[in-house]
């Protein structure tokens, strides 16, 4: 789905503590493989945390699921298969 079928989704910057996280746990790339919604659902999810205790605790499950890949947010996730 196109972010045009959902126009109430804009998307959310990246902080640069994320990107930093990100780069230094060699994440980028699976993160930018990630669907948009989910690359926009994750930084609002960071975003909205109250508190930069619980903000990190986002973060770091953000990118133990990327490491991993299996999850988003907690559920069970399988990539879409790629095409050629």
């Amino acid at each position: 789905m196109s972010r045009a079928s959902h126009p109430n989704q804009t998307p959310q910057p990246m902080p640069g503590n994320v990107r930093g996280a990100l780069a230094k746990r060699s994440l980028l790339d699976a993160f930018r493989e990630r669907p948009d919604y989910q690359q926009n659902d994750y930084l609002k999810w960071i975003a909205t945390a109250s508190g930069p205790t619980m903000k990190q605790q986002r973060l770091d499950q953000m990118l133990d699921e990327l490491e991993n890949g299996k999850l988003f947010k907690g559920e069970a996730w399988t990539a879409p298969a790629k095409r050629d």
